[in-house]
């Protein structure tokens, strides 16, 4: 179930290529976000708000977690919510035409 979130990483990803190329690597510091938040889920101290920034914290620890549906869905609609923006802010973009 990991695997959503690394789609929304991916999305991250796409959406800034696709709609500014010149922050991409801003991806990089996306998913070192996401680590910190991810290691800082082990601590008491830490807000719940900062840690459900990252999408996988919404996702269940399986096996032996209670599988709900709800949270997927949505973190898979911002995945693909994110990829669809960045598409399209490439296909706008002239690339390869000459």
């Amino acid at each position: 179930m990991q695997v959503i979130g690394v789609w929304v990483l991916t999305g991250v990803v796409v959406a800034l290529f696709g709609l500014i190329p010149r922050f991409a690597l801003a991806a990089w510091a996306t998913w070192f976000a996401f680590r910190v938040l991810l290691l800082l889920d082990a601590f008491d101290w830490v807000s719940q708000t900062l840690l459900d920034l990252s999408p996988f914290t919404h996702l269940p620890k399986l096996p032996g977690g209670h599988l709900d549906t709800t949270p997927l869905g949505l973190v898979l609609g911002i995945a693909a919510a994110l990829v669809v923006a960045g598409l399209l802010g490439f296909r706008r973009r002239d690339v390869g035409r000459t």
